[in-house]
């Protein structure tokens, strides 16, 4: 006989939350587990199952799957493979997808370090080229520091006991060495040897400017050639060629200078009258009176001449002609 409910009991029971009105159906797995949980334990407790049953909504009895790991295992599968159709889901709809949008940021930051880069040579390229032009406009300040690279190293080379002389050398080649000696040698041959007279002065001036000539010796054979004397046969009247013939080397009259001749001819005559005048001692307004006797003096009178000229031209005059009082 079923137990009756007492007044108390059903306040209680209608102060209790409603449960939802329908509920999600079980897994097969966990019914079974219920289940045997419900033969394990025996006698269960009359009262409260009868007041769950009360607030449970009635369903239809179906029939229980039965559950075997291959079910399982596709049921697994197929929960796993929803997420998977996100993709197409965005392919479709157009937006781009997370790996586009991350390889369009990769793009992005590689032009951006392009970028950078090439300006960043632009600039030393430009420093480079202002420093190179500085460097040759202050061409004093270069030689200088080159000076004190070179004292510096011979300095460490002195403290260190290296020959100075013969790690110079090391450096040089045989065209140089032998381009320093002709030059030693053409300077000791300029070398002043005091006082000469006009006859030594007259040579000097004249093995300069035997120096300064540049023959050209392809053109001089050629004019030879032109100009030998050949024999000349009575009988044929033809030119026979004799190589012991002697050249007339006189040609009076019969040269004729080419242009270019004439030319160097000038600008070597004007190059020697410019040494002339650089040599010659400077004379200021040789034509005007002495009235100074050292240089200091010279500038004393031309400043009182520049003040008082014109107050004492009269008696200046005067003094000429001989009436001054």
């Amino acid at each position: 006989m079923a137990r009756k409910s007492t007044r108390a009991a059903n306040k209680c029971d209608e102060h209790k939350p409603v449960c939802k009105p329908a509920r999600i159906t079980e897994t097969s797995a966990s019914l079974s587990t219920t289940a045997h949980q419900s033969e394990a334990g025996g006698i269960t407790d009359t009262s409260a199952n009868a007041s769950t049953a009360r607030h449970e909504v009635l369903l239809a009895e179906q029939p229980m799957p039965q559950t075997t790991p291959a079910s399982t295992n596709a049921e697994l599968t197929a929960s796993e493979a929803v997420p998977q159709a996100e993709p197409s889901t965005c392919a479709s709809t157009g937006k781009p997808t997370m790996e586009e949008r991350q390889a369009r940021l990769s793009a992005l930051r590689s032009k951006m370090s392009a970028s950078s880069r090439a300006n960043r040579r632009e600039i030393l390229d430009e420093q480079s080229r202002a420093r190179t032009l500085s460097q040759a406009g202050a061409s004093t300040s270069s030689r200088k520091l080159a000076k004190a690279h070179r004292l510096l190293e011979e300095r460490d080379m002195l403290e260190c006991g290296i020959d100075i002389e013969r790690q110079r050398n090391l450096n040089y080649s045989v065209q140089d060495s032998e381009a320093w000696d002709l030059k030693l040698e053409q300077k000791h041959r300029k070398k002043d040897a005091g006082l000469i007279d006009f006859v030594d002065a007259a040579e000097r001036a004249y093995q300069r400017q035997v120096n300064a000539l540049k023959p050209h010796t392809s053109r001089s054979t050629t004019q030879k050639d032109q100009h030998a004397v050949h024999a000349s046969s009575p009988a044929t009247g033809t030119l026979v060629r004799n190589q012991s013939t002697p050249i007339d080397e006189l040609q009076y009259g019969s040269h004729v200078p080419t242009d270019d001749a004439v030319d160097r001819v000038i600008t070597h005559l004007n190059h020697e009258k410019q040494l002339i005048r650089n040599r010659s001692r400077a004379r200021n307004n040789d034509d005007s009176d002495i009235n100074y006797i050292n240089d200091s003096n010279r500038h004393f009178n031309k400043k009182l001449k520049r003040f008082y000229d014109k107050q004492t031209q009269e008696i200046r005059e005067n003094l000429e002609r001989g009436t001054a009082l």
